[in-house]
């Protein structure tokens, strides 16, 4: 049997969860042309600015000469619809040309200096298609496949992907929160912020099983709990520094939480009847007796009773098939081996052994 004796141990809260990629963008062909080149390989790193394609420039090329041309035509217009507003204006201070003279010549010259204005407009919109030729890339991170392979024709009533970038670093990792443990949290500080405080150490185990070594942390947390699921979604961040993680995969995410002062038992020592959850106690004489308890937290093969037990007390925790209440029973007494604290992660955390707000089966009739 064990003797109560408190301790501050470290809980986990568990949740499954996926990752996502922090940017996603669609490279898209945003003007119409003949794809003439592919300037990376499927699947590479690539960096921000770098070009991804090269799309037919000589149209786009002859349209902005062309549209400089109409510049230096509109100069030229401007300059003689200037030099005849001086000379009528001139006459018409004279009094040798009526009102109507002048004001026709103004007009004339404002027309002109409208028409270099949209001249010039056109320039700079031939010279943003020209640019569009070159595709670059938004963002660093990783590139799909080409969707399009180089000579075919682009951008033709649709803005053709060509393909996708995603960062990996860093990685987010998106899970929900049932909104009872949300109350909880409230309920111990007095506000919702302690599971962005506590969080700043969390874990990652991946599909297979194994524990990713980075440490993440929260970085959003929703501003609502969704009535429909009941739950609220958050947002953890991880380094990815190595790249290992890809968006999309599934995975298990837990945060520690410091309890102080707790006591802990067997779980295998748990038993339970109609009236709830019981331990099975040895008094000072050595008989059995009942002691129903409330418990919460699961730490590896332990389990957090949070009412009904006190320092001193004597749990049964072998032979429970043997013990009955009244019955005498031969007291050996072990040490309770230390729980998992602060940076030790213990055992890998699975759903049924998590503080996720579902009942344990040790604990759902209390």
């Amino acid at each position: 049997m064990e003797v109560v004796n408190p301790q501050d141990v470290t809980a986990y809260a568990s949740f499954s969860g996926r990752t996502a990629a922090r940017d996603f963008v669609e490279i898209r062909a945003r003007v119409q042309g003949y794809l003439e080149s592919a300037e990376f390989d499927a699947g590479a790193m690539v960096e921000k600015g770098q070009t991804l394609f090269e799309i037919d420039p000589k149209p786009f090329q002859a349209a902005l000469n062309a549209a400089k041309a109409e510049v230096d035509g509109a100069k030229a217009t401007l300059e003689l619809a200037e030099t005849t507003l001086a000379r009528q204006k001139e006459l018409f201070d004279k009094k040798a040309v009526s009102e109507l003279d002048y004001l026709n010549a103004k007009a004339e010259r404002d027309k002109a200096n409208a028409a270099l204005e949209l001249a010039k407009a056109h320039v700079d919109n031939t010279q943003i298609d020209l640019s569009y030729t070159t595709v670059k890339s938004p963002i660093a991170g990783r590139a799909s496949r080409r969707e399009v392979s180089v000579g075919n024709l682009v951008g033709k009533g649709e803005a053709t992907l060509l393909t996708s970038v995603v960062t990996l670093q860093p990685i987010e990792v998106y899970f929900e929160v049932d909104e009872r443990q949300v109350v909880g949290f409230i309920q111990r500080r007095g506000g919702s912020d302690e599971l962005r405080e506590a969080s700043n150490h969390a874990e990652l185990t991946l599909t297979n099983g194994t524990r990713h070594g980075e440490i993440g942390k929260i970085d959003f947390i929703d501003n609502r709990v969704d009535p429909q699921t009941g739950t609220i979604k958050v947002r953890a961040i991880f380094p990815n520094e190595d790249g290992t993680i890809l968006p999309g995969i599934f995975v298990r995410i837990r945060f520690p939480r410091d309890l102080e002062q707790s006591i802990t038992v067997p779980q295998t020592a748990l038993q339970r009847d109609l009236g709830g959850t019981y331990l099975l106690l040895a008094d000072a004489d050595n008989d059995a007796s009942v002691r129903y308890v409330e418990t919460s937290d699961i730490i590896g093969d332990r389990i957090v009773v949070t009412n009904g037990l006190s320092t001193g007390d004597r749990v049964i925790v072998s032979n429970l098939q043997r013990a009955r209440p009244g019955s005498k029973v031969t007291v050996e007494e072990v040490e309770p081996p230390p729980p998992p604290q602060m940076g030790d992660p213990g055992k890998p955390v699975t759903p049924e052994a998590s503080s996720s707000p579902s009942p344990s089966p040790a604990s759902e009739d209390n």
